[in-house]
């Protein structure tokens, strides 16, 4: 809490003293971009000049940014590898904060019960890595993960870590997302199986609604 609070007063202080940062997201909407922290007449002081960079959205931003949009979900759980279940939902997503991340609401059934869950992804600047967070009705504990993307950007890998009521410990997965074409995207999730070895968990497919 101490460092938060730190890193929140210095970039306050940055903020107050910057007038064209402080005015970025009336002047900048939500999916444009923003201006570079060179562009800024204050971005030779160090402090602000790191603060600005790790503010300004950029490329990989943008790339997230063609998530927004409702999607039609088709999810199979893996629980009988042999007979997957499979059900119906929606996904859809928002850009938040002038673009700097995307929130995924997600609304369906999983198990024979209603689903409803809510993501936050990002990229950080700093750690030059995709960032999550994860809440849904089937629990009470957050899923967040670090994620990393594939040469040709079409694969997004991620590595997150939740709590497992199952073993009361806090467990690994790896998940991919991988863009198939514009208007569609095939997420999957892997995680320890009955031997220990890696499974399919689950998977979704994302079909952009028109």
């Amino acid at each position: 809490m101490k460092r938060t609070s730190i890193a929140a007063v210095a970039l306050a202080a940055v903020i107050g003293a910057s007038p064209v940062l402080a005015q970025n997201s009336k002047e900048h909407p939500q999916g444009t971009e923003h201006p570079k922290s060179s562009e800024h007449p204050a971005s030779t002081d160090p402090m602000m000049k790191a603060w600005m960079e790790f503010a300004t959205p950029g490329a990989p931003h943008q790339g997230l940014l063609g998530m927004v949009g409702t999607w039609d979900t088709t999810v199979k759980f893996f629980m009988d590898p042999a007979n997957p279940s499979e059900s119906k939902g929606t996904s859809t997503y928002t850009s938040l904060l002038d673009g700097r991340y995307v929130q995924e609401v997600a609304d369906g059934s999983a198990m024979g019960m209603p689903f409803h869950g809510l993501g936050i992804y990002g990229y950080d600047n700093l750690t030059k890595k995709y960032v999550s967070c994860w809440i849904d009705n089937m629990g009470t504990g957050l899923m967040t993960g670090t994620g990393s993307m594939s040469a040709d950007g079409k694969m997004l890998t991620w590595m997150s870590t939740s709590s497992d009521p199952m073993s009361g410990k806090e467990q690994s997965y790896r998940s991919t997302m991988l863009q198939a074409t514009a208007d569609q995207y095939v997420f999957e999730m892997f995680g320890p199986g009955p031997e220990g070895k890696e499974a399919k968990m689950m998977s979704i497919t994302y079909n952009r609604r028109k």
